[in-house]
């Protein structure tokens, strides 16, 4: 479904918004005169402003739109990490991506400027784009492909839209295989099934090449910022269909359904944030009065090392095991077939070392029998050597305690780097998901109040 116009005048001339339309046409013609150059260099590399916020100053990745597969090293710095954050939403990936975002400005954008005032709809327009790519990055923290679009930005305009103009008509170009027309919708319904389907897309990592989240961030963040950003001139107009923000829109029914679940989405996102932050922070005791907060690895380091060398000594490997394994080494054709072969060397150069006439003269059979004695001698004494060794392996190897030491000794620090470098995604996840369930909750206490009320 392809929107192509709305019901609701702007009553403005939208200058801002057909400003950021000619600024995102200009930057496609330089893109098309410069190739991938400019999407290379100001396209948003999630893993890079990662990298940048934690101080690092490389990141190692594998970029297949433009390094041929290879991995890639980039440099972090401020510009190649902030930089991005701005310009890569005046990029685009080809001449549908562009015609789409502008037909969406175009047809939502003029509204919301009307609403908020000219400079006030760039800064949120501005703000929506970085909001968008905050959350893309945050779900793709290890990602260096470049992400460029205006999509992030104009679904914020869209969080705006649906918020402030939900019952204006939108005419909708539609197709089925050869069937086409269009018909009517209202923008709350659209709207919702646009977003509705990018949750969907990202939840079930259905997305392909689409950065569903970049979407669903910019249009939450301009359903807050709309809220914010309104000026008090604006509160008292009246839109044709739906009048928003007076001085009584604290007691305006449909308010719980937007306050009740960004609430809790905020809520639970940063409930689970701090949770993962707490899992290795803060390293040290931190006293608050009578309480005494330290993070639940440093708190219970020496539980948690005990408990991995008990794991590791009854259920992975115990010392008779590697006792074992060096008794079966010991005896295993591998070593036989070395040690034959050593023999072998080491006897034909004693018998070269006598001279060519004494080594002529020597009987094969007696060679024979002189490799034969010492092979049986080496492999019984590597054979009684192992029994030894695995006797002594058994009775001396604290396998339990080397683990438990091993892993004290290991800083804190190091450790949450590495469980952070191989669990940052699903940690990531987590935190979203909290925002999620916090939504969810929010408009259970929306639908719970709204019939208590009724």
């Amino acid at each position: 479904m392809i929107p192509l116009r709305d019901s609701e005048p702007s009553g403005i001339t939208p200058y801002v918004t057909i400003g950021l339309m000619v600024l995102n046409i200009l930057g496609f013609l330089l893109q098309l005169s410069s190739g991938d150059d400019l999407i290379d260099r100001y396209g948003l590399r999630p893993a890079i402003l990662v990298g940048w916020v934690e101080g690092e100053e490389t990141v190692t990745g594998i970029d297949p739109g433009y390094s041929n597969h290879n991995e890639r090293v980039f440099e972090i710095s401020f510009a190649t990490a902030m930089l991005p954050l701005l310009l890569s939403m005046f990029l685009h990936g080809g001449f549908l991506h562009l015609i789409g975002n502008m037909l969406f400005l175009w047809i939502f954008g003029d509204n919301v400027e009307g609403r908020l005032g000219h400079l006030r709809f760039l800064l949120f327009y501005i703000i929506c784009g970085v909001a968008a790519s905050a959350i893309h990055t945050q779900m793709n923290v290890e990602s260096v492909i470049p992400t460029i679009g205006a999509s992030g930005a104009i679904f914020g305009v869209l969080g705006a839209y649906w918020l402030c103009f939900p019952h204006s008509l939108v005419t909708v170009f539609y197709w089925i295989f050869i069937l086409f027309g269009t018909f009517q919708m209202r923008a709350s319904w659209l709207l919702g099934i646009y977003i509705g389907l990018d949750i969907f897309r990202g939840l079930n990592d259905t997305g392909g090449n689409v950065a569903v989240w970049a979407h669903v961030g910019g249009f939450f963040a301009g359903l807050g910022l709309v809220i914010l950003m309104t000026p008090k001139s604006a509160r008292g107009k009246r839109p044709t269909r739906w009048s928003t923000f007076d001085r009584r829109s604290l007691l305006q029914p449909w308010l719980p359904w937007v306050v009740f679940p960004l609430v809790g989405a905020l809520i639970g996102w940063a409930t689970n944030w701090l949770a993962v932050k707490m899992l290795f922070r803060p390293h040290q005791p931190l006293g608050i009065g009578p309480l005494k907060i330290q993070g639940v690895v440093p708190r219970r380091h020496e539980a948690l090392a005990e408990s991995i060398a008990d794991t590791v000594q009854e259920e992975l490997i115990s010392a008779e095991d590697i006792a074992q394994l060096v008794q079966k080494l010991a005896t295993s054709d591998a070593v036989r077939t070395r040690l034959k072969g050593r023999i072998d060397q080491l006897i034909e150069d004693q018998i070269q070392s006598f001279g060519p006439m004494v080594a002529a003269f020597l009987p094969n059979d007696l060679v024979d029998k002189i490799r034969n004695r010492i092979e049986k001698e080496v492999f019984s004494f590597v054979e009684e050597l192992g029994t030894d060794l695995q006797g002594t392996l058994g009775e001396q190897l604290d396998l339990k305690q080397k683990v438990r030491d091993r892993i004290l000794a290991f800083e804190l620090d190091q450790m949450e780097r590495l469980v952070l470098r191989v669990a940052r995604k699903e940690l990531r996840h987590i935190e979203f998901l909290g925002g999620v369930l916090g939504f969810i909750i929010g408009l259970v206490e929306a639908g719970l109040l709204s019939v208590w009320s009724g």
